[in-house]
This record gives C-alpha cells, structure tokens and sequence, in this order.
C-alpha cells in the first residue's frame, strides 16, 4: 500500500486527470439532456361493495391497503406488451405510431411505458405520474394510462365475474336437481309407507329424509354464494372504489435536474477512480527503479554490503526534503 501512495503522490496531477475528465465529461452530457416535464394524477382507491370501505376501518388494512393493490395491478399490467401497445395508441404520439413498423412501435410503446412511475401517497390514493420530453406528451401519456387501466381492470373484473357467475350458476343447478330428486325420492317412500310410527324409525324413509335435509342445505348454500358472488362482482367495477380524484395535471417548469447532476457526476467520480486505479496498479506492477536497498537486494538476489547517500546540489524545496528524508528512513 506504501508503494502506491508514493507512486499516487509523486504524479498526484496525472492520477487525478481520469476522475477530474470523467465527472466533467459526465455533467456535460446531462447537461446538454433533453429537458423532461413531469405529469401526475392521483386516483381513489377503496374497497369493493359490499365490503366495509377501509376508511372506517383505520389502520386495519389487512394484509395490504387499497392503492397498494392497485398499485400492483397497474404494475404488473405495464410489464405486458398489449397494455404497452394499447397505452402507446392512446397517447399523443398514437397517430404517428400506427404508421411505424411493428417492432419501433413496440420498442417506442416500451419506452412510454417506462417512463411511468407509481407511488401511494395514502392507504387509499394511488399517484401515477410520467415524465416526457413536451408537457401536452406528460399529460397525454398520464392520461392515457389511467384510461387504459380502467379498461383493462374493468374488462378483467368483468370477464372473472361472467366466469364466476358461470361456476355459481352450474353449482345451482347441480344442487337444484340434486334437490329435486331427493324430494322425488321422499314423495315416492311416503305414496307406498303412510307416515306412522312405524315409518319415523324406519331407516330407509331416515336415510331419505338426511338426504332431502343435506341437498336442501347445499342447494341453499349454492344460493347464497352465487348471490354474494354477483354482488361481489357488481361492486368490484362500482366507480365509488375507483376513481379519479385530480386529473392529469399540466407541466410548468422543466423537471429539476439536481438530483441527475449528483448522480452523473458521481457515477463519473467512480468511473475516473476506477481508470485511476487501474493505471496505478499498471505503474507499480511494471516500474523497475531502485528505491530502498529491498529493491536492490531483491532484484540482484545479493546482500548489499553498503550504501552511500547522493547529494542532490540544488537548490532543496519542501518535495526534495520529502524524499530525501524518505530516502534517509529507508537506508537507515
């Protein structure tokens, strides 16, 4: 380690150059960036009818809040190429991306999609934001999104409730007929075994009558769940748990690029200490001079029988009085 600090500090103005280019190359390529203009809109989120709305519900959440589900929802629908695609249509830039080969309008569609960011200011509000070279592209794509995830998540709601109300409705029916032969059953036993007594303990009319007890309870059952279920459904789309509150807002004033300064000038930073250390290792590895006997001894494989200071004649300044009280240490 020794070795490298000198070697650093006996060139310390060509060891620095690498990091010194590096942030200034770094800051002027940021600075010379497209300007970007920042667009937000925020959304309501709530529970579902007929749940209990989460507002009455304090910090009870359960095992997430409202606009964290959403939150989810709307993320994992941006990862998908038909949302990116569809999204992409209903922007500004729509019209001159239908013109475009396929693979530019996907790769353009990913790119507008990566420029939105979520975040949740609250349990029950959603912020969803863009940032764009102009400020109608901001608001436009701010736009775009919050229509096309209400699309979206309206038509998944709706295609899992068809579904679901498919599912209740065959249960129904399974237990309606189910019922209905049980009740067949029974009827029959009573035509030809009067009720008496007898009858009571007799454990065929007992069987039956289980029977017509359990299908009487499943088919109740089956009922009431698809009643629940449709109702579910109905509120899972309801408006009252999703909407918007503000609109997509207008962009002043450029996005500040403070923070992108910082980060480019200190991603420059490591990148020159990188380049730095790298050539002082260069330096180190492959300088053969002769400083201290170590070096001498070393190289000759001799032990040195003894050594002579050299003198330097001119005029000392405060480096040559560093070395030579260095070049003392070593030899003494």
């Amino acid at each position: 380690m020794r070795r490298y600090l000198e070697v650093f500090f006996r060139h310390p103005l060509r060891f620095s150059l690498p990091m010194i280019i590096a942030v200034v190359v770094a800051v002027g390529y940021e600075s010379h960036a497209a300007l970007t203009y920042a667009s937000t809109a925020t959304l309501w989120c709530d529970a579902s009818l007929p749940n209990i709305s989460t507002i009455s519900q304090g910090s009870n959440y359960g095992a997430t809040t409202p606009s964290a589900d959403k939150e989810a929802v709307l993320e994992e629908f941006l990862h998908t190429q038909s949302f990116d695609d569809a999204l992409a249509r209903e922007t500004p830039l729509g019209p001159a991306l239908a013109n475009q080969p396929h693979f530019n309008a996907s790769l353009e569609a990913d790119a507008i999609a990566g420029s939105v960011t979520l975040s949740t200011p609250g349990p029950q509000i959603l912020a969803i934001s863009a940032k764009a070279a102009t400020p109608a592209l901001a608001q436009g794509v701010v736009q775009a999104v919050v229509r096309e995830f209400t699309t979206q998540l309206t038509a998944t709601l709706q295609q899992r409730a068809e579904s679901l109300a498919a599912f209740d409705q065959a249960q129904v029916s399974s237990t309606s007929a189910s019922l209905s032969s049980a009740q067949a059953a029974v009827a029959a036993y009573l035509r030809g075994h009067p009720v008496d007594a007898a009858t009571a303990s007799d454990p065929r009319f007992n069987l039956l009558e289980s029977q017509l007890t359990a299908d009487i309870q499943q088919h109740s059952s089956a009922e009431s769940t698809y009643s629940d279920d449709q109702s579910l459904a109905l509120g899972a789309i309801n408006s009252n748990a999703f909407h918007v509150i503000d609109s997509p807002s207008v962009p002043g004033p450029p996005a500040s690029r403070r923070k992108k300064f910082i980060e480019v000038g200190i991603g420059g930073l490591l990148a020159g200490w990188l380049i730095t250390v790298i050539a002082l290792v260069l330096v180190v590895v492959t300088d053969r001079s002769v400083r201290t006997l170590e070096d001498v001894s070393g190289g000759l494989g001799l032990a040195m029988a003894g050594a002579a200071e050299v003198y330097d004649l001119r005029q000392p300044t405060t480096r040559r009085r560093w070395r030579s009280r260095k070049r003392k240490e070593s030899l003494a």
